[in-house]
């Protein structure tokens, strides 16, 4: 299983040709299974303007597991995350990409990301990450 984060799910359903993108479309076409927490799920809809496209794209994205992010604990080590980083000289942009991090690190799943904070993420706690 792979957690896809926003800034891949946008690039694909934007039509983008990004090496990302192109990855996606072989992973939806594979049998690994995909998740997403609710939080990449709000960012996904949220940008839609289009009614039509946003019940299209609430569809598609209704058939993959949603990580429940209610535990505590993953929000205590999101904010170690972020902390770690910031002491080290790196600070994440966008607190949700510390909460799907830590989810994702909670769950044990890989995360598939085009977004430079996960990278620093990464040097900062035990996220696996997954290039395709």
């Amino acid at each position: 299983m792979v957690m896809v984060d926003t800034s891949v799910w946008i690039d694909y359903f934007k039509n983008r040709s990004t090496p990302s993108s192109v990855a996606l479309k072989k992973i939806l076409k594979s049998d690994e299974p995909i998740c997403i927490t609710g939080l990449i799920y709000t960012e996904i809809l949220q940008g839609i303007k289009e009614d039509s496209l946003y019940e299209e794209i609430k569809e598609a994205i209704s058939v993959f597991e949603i990580i429940a992010v209610e535990d505590i604990k993953i929000y205590e080590n999101a904010i170690q995350i972020y902390r770690r980083a910031r002491k080290s000289g790196h600070t994440i942009r966008k607190t949700i990409d510390c909460v799907i991090a830590a989810a994702a690190i909670e769950v044990g799943v890989p995360l598939f990301h085009n977004d430079r904070d996960f990278d620093a993420i990464c040097a900062h706690s035990d996220l696996k990450v997954v290039g395709y």
